[in-house]
């Protein structure tokens, strides 16, 4: 494990991650060529240049920010952190100036101290200058995120909740002959109170009466 305390970190060409690399939390960078990771990336800073993830990127300690000055692609695991709505404070977010390719992989969604999402809230896990192209594989959400999905956009990749319609059955089946409707018909008079004669009549009778009133 390797904890970055201060400072920025210079390389050239690849670094290769194998293990955890932690940004920690005071904003420390990273300038390299490209970072091919294929252990744990976490923490809170700056990464200068193109990063391939296949293993895993939890931004932040619990949550935080990871800014990519570079492209983004991952086909491996990224885990985000919910504690709020506030990006960064209360949720991981990244950040990339480039573009973010997700091909396939895995989204972990991990709820923090007991965090409950208003319904029809979204929150951008990753915002993207470029364009965002690619879904997860596999998203994996907690059992109090229960109806949210991940959003796919042009630019931001968007944890989003909302609230399942309710299911109206409408029959078609026409009521017997013989069924005691309510009906409301408006009298050819005015009626005194302003409102409509309320009468009960069969299925049978209401069409006989509307067929009646076509002649007339």
């Amino acid at each position: 494990i390797l904890i970055l305390a201060g400072g920025t970190l210079n390389v050239t060409g690849t670094l290769t991650n194998n293990g955890t690399l932690n940004l920690g939390t005071g904003g420390q960078s990273i300038t390299v060529g490209n970072f091919a990771n294929n252990g744990t990336l976490a923490g809170t800073g700056t990464i200068n240049g193109n990063i391939v993830n296949t293993g895993n990127v939890a931004p932040g300690n619990s949550p935080g920010t990871l800014n990519i000055v570079g492209n983004f692609t991952t086909s491996g695991t990224l885990t985000i952190e919910l504690a709020g709505a506030t990006p960064g404070t209360q949720f991981d977010r990244i950040n990339v100036s480039g573009n973010t390719t997700i091909n396939g992989g895995t989204l972990n969604v991990v709820q923090l101290n007991g965090f409950t999402s208003p319904a029809n809230a979204s929150y951008t896990f990753i915002n993207t200058q470029g364009t965002a192209t690619g879904k997860f594989a596999t998203v994996n959400m907690p059992a109090a995120f229960n109806g949210y999905s991940v959003s796919y956009g042009a630019k931001f990749t968007d944890i989003v909740g909302g609230i399942t319609p309710a299911t109206t059955t409408t029959s078609n089946t026409p009521p017997p002959s013989n069924s005691s409707l309510i009906v409301a018909t408006q009298s050819s008079a005015p009626d005194p109170d302003g409102g409509s004669d309320v009468k009960e009549i069969t299925a049978d009778e209401l069409k006989k009466e509307l067929q009646e009133r076509a002649c007339q």
